[in-house]
């Protein structure tokens, strides 16, 4: 099994984070991979590692609440895309 940058980035960050960010950050990947067009998932997906590198340098407990409430509503956001989504599948684009 090969390990890439992004599974090594995702350890480290979850290992850093509280057991609620975690379950967070995952609910919120595996909702950014529902999508079934490449460049959603792939937007969504560098999206949360950003939110979540913001938190991880946030060293005030207030913007760690307010950055955590933000993607809370971002989980929402993305739960609703997804359904809106896969209502309409895509193409395939030359990159699948």
């Amino acid at each position: 099994m090969q390990i890439t940058r992004a599974t090594m980035w995702l350890t480290r960050t979850l290992q850093q984070l509280s057991p609620k960010a975690k379950t967070l950050m995952q609910e919120m990947l595996s909702e950014a991979n529902k999508f079934r067009d490449y460049n959603f998932r792939v937007y969504f997906t560098r999206k949360i590692k950003n939110s979540f590198s913001e938190i991880e340098a946030a060293t005030n407990i207030s913007d760690i609440d307010r950055l955590m409430e933000e993607n809370v509503k971002l989980l929402g956001i993305l739960r609703r895309q997804t359904t809106l989504n896969n209502f309409f599948p895509p193409n395939k684009s030359a990159i699948e």
